[in-house]
């Protein structure tokens, strides 16, 4: 690949990190985590307990760019509060 192609490949990246950064901000997320960081966020619960909360509505998932993340913020109030449901606040 010559050099012009490499160059104009990475304008692409980047321009495709800024939107993605800009369509976050947009949407007024504060910090959005993996579904590997949220489950150890979580205290290292398993992918199977992940899959049932998500089934229950006690974690709620939004989807970035076909991508699976969870509000940081959500996770912080679930932790704080013992894992009742805090969705009404």
């Amino acid at each position: 690949m010559k050099f012009a192609g490499l160059q104009c490949l990475a304008m692409n990246i980047i321009n495709k990190k800024e939107k993605a950064v800009a369509e976050l901000k947009a949407a007024n997320i504060e910090a959005a985590l993996s579904p590997a960081a949220a489950r150890r966020a979580l205290g290292g619960i398993s992918p199977a307990t992940e899959f049932r909360w998500n089934k229950s509505g006690l974690l709620v998932p939004f989807y970035l760019h076909g991508k699976k993340l969870y509000n940081a913020s959500r996770i912080r109030k679930m932790i704080e509060n013992g894992g009742e449901d805090f969705s009404a606040s």
